[in-house]
């Protein structure tokens, strides 16, 4: 009789510790793991700057989410601080650090936050843009315009 209530107990056990393991892994998962596997729900491929400089041509219209720096001088989104710097401190654009974006379709709650970025951090602000890969003009403030692959944004995270 005792032999049959503590295999009755353990097999209990056993069947309670299995979805406390499971939900165990899910614990784990760091908040950023969580919002990369959001992101892929919606559609984004989580990439990084050299995928983008390295594939961007393949990437057009694909969606993407992508972490880097935003500097609201002239919408570029920078792959470090210190190419935000640069970009700041002499517009000196650093090979495969510097991605121009296309800010005006994103939701309104991105585009307050990407506002106020400058006031808060007059360097950049660090976030993941959601949106489209495309072939973008870009004119400077001069008038002078030419192609070059970016995104258009969706919005941030």
């Amino acid at each position: 009789m005792i032999f049959k209530i503590r295999r009755i107990l353990f097999c209990t056990a056993i069947a309670v510790a299995v979805p406390a393991i499971a939900s165990q892994d899910e614990a784990e998962k760091t908040p950023e793991q969580m919002a990369i596997e959001a992101d892929k729900k919606l559609g984004y491929e989580t990439i990084n700057f050299d995928d983008f400089f390295l594939d961007a041509k393949k990437m057009v219209g694909k969606k993407v989410s992508i972490l880097g720096i935003y500097s609201n001088k002239s919408d570029r989104f920078m792959s470090n601080y210190m190419a935000a710097v640069r970009w700041h401190s002499a517009k000196e654009i650093i090979n495969g650090a510097n991605i121009p974006l296309i800010t005006e379709n994103a939701d309104r709650d991105s585009r307050l936050y990407m506002l106020n970025c400058n006031q808060k951090m007059p360097i950049g602000c660090p976030f993941v843009v959601r949106g489209t890969v495309n072939y973008l003009t870009v004119t400077n403030g001069f008038g002078a315009s030419w192609k070059e692959y970016g995104i258009v944004v969706d919005s941030i995270r």
